[in-house]
């Protein structure tokens, strides 16, 4: 009669497992003891654990992302290297106004950017004791430039567009990660015209240098003050010429004239024919975009120049180098 009882109460119980909340009496034979026992662990067995909960971002204009992703721990722990360890969890969502990085590093933006200047001279400083030439030191904040646009390329391809190069509102807008990388880039435009003063001077020329630096520091500013900084950090992919470049000058054993052109025509030529062409044909009513159409008119031009005139270097270069190797030949034979 009390077996009977006690089961009766368990399976009137719902939603709960009668053999885990009701216990067998000390009445029940030990022969029943053992099947309730047998029971309780098939029970277990095919009890199914709850899902695992996931973590995402939801960012304006695109799907829900996970967090955790090689590039995004990468760009994260860059940023947090340098001291600049978010506050909060909203280091890659996009906003259509101005961010103020103080709310989300808990450092002024002024003060950020001393850090990067003291980072910036700090490797120029261990640069100069490694390499001779005037032409070697003029590379290495570019080196470093590269390097750091690189990886917020690559985060801003792979964790925010999702490797969509349309120009839209929300390429138009900034994350404080690519907010960062502005200040970052306009810091090294003016210390690589400041340091080569005093240390390359040679290397410092027209186009390159001073037209090139001062536009950039110019368009840094504009970017800064308009919330513009998504559609930059995309173009920061087309750095990759300029870092297979480097590390050429710095190192002639490593440099390699077919691969920096197969980057170069691939990056800042096509790539870049692809943005120009969806700027031009965005009408979103965005004021803004009329700058970003000016820019990418007159950078298309500047690169395709550029190629041009590497196409024709490359061209007299293996002319040269059969003529040689011709003469070569002929004085063989004789």
């Amino acid at each position: 009669l009390d077996l009977h009882t006690n089961l009766s109460q368990c399976r009137g119980r719902r939603g709960e497992d009668r053999h885990s909340k009701c216990a067998p009496p000390p009445s029940l034979p030990s022969c029943c003891r053992v099947r309730h026992f047998q029971r309780l662990e098939q029970g277990k067995q095919t009890e199914t654990p709850p899902p695992r909960a996931t973590k995402t971002i939801h960012m304006v204009g695109t799907a829900p992302l996970p967090s955790q992703n090689p590039l995004t721990l990468f760009s994260d722990g860059l940023w947090m290297a340098l001291g600049l360890e978010p506050r909060n969890d909203n280091t890659t969502s996009a906003s259509s106004g101005l961010i103020d990085l103080k709310d989300v590093y808990g450092y002024e933006e002024w003060k950020i950017d001393c850090l990067f200047v003291g980072l910036v001279l700090s490797f120029y400083a261990v640069g100069h004791l490694l390499l001779k030439t005037e032409k070697q030191r003029a590379y290495i904040i570019t080196f470093l430039n590269c390097c750091v646009a690189m990886v917020v390329g690559c985060h801003a391809m792979h964790t925010l567009c999702w490797y969509d190069v349309s120009v839209n509102s929300f390429s138009l807008s900034e994350t404080p990660i690519t907010r960062l990388e502005v200040r970052f880039f306009r810091v090294v435009q003016i210390l690589d015209v400041a340091v080569g003063l005093c240390f390359y001077p040679t290397q410092l020329h027209l186009l390159t240098t001073w037209i090139h630096h001062t536009a950039y520091t110019l368009l840094c500013s504009w970017m800064l003050q308009r919330g513009v900084s998504i559609l930059f950090a995309l173009c920061l992919l087309e750095e990759l010429p300029t870092l297979i470049l480097a590390i050429g000058s710095m190192h002639k054993p490593l440099r390699s004239d077919s691969l920096f052109g197969l980057s170069y025509f691939v990056l800042r030529v096509s790539l870049h024919t692809v943005l120009a062409y969806n700027a031009v044909t965005y009408n979103g009513g965005d004021d803004r975009i009329h700058v970003v159409r000016f820019n990418f008119a007159l950078t298309w031009c500047l690169h395709v120049n550029w190629f041009y005139a590497w196409v024709r270097q490359q061209l007299r270069l293996r002319r040269e180098r059969s003529i040689i190797v011709s003469k070569d030949k002929s004085w063989d034979k004789d």
